[in-house]
């Protein structure tokens, strides 16, 4: 259900993303939400 926020285009994007503690903070929070 939740497969949509980890799509091709959202890994270039987090790819993307040169601020590691700010991936990280955006990689919790999507999983306090699909929680």
């Amino acid at each position: 259900m939740y497969e949509l926020l980890f799509s091709p285009s959202a890994e270039r994007y987090f790819k993307k993303l040169k601020d590691k503690a700010l991936k990280g903070a955006l990689e919790k929070a999507l999983l306090e939400i699909a929680a």
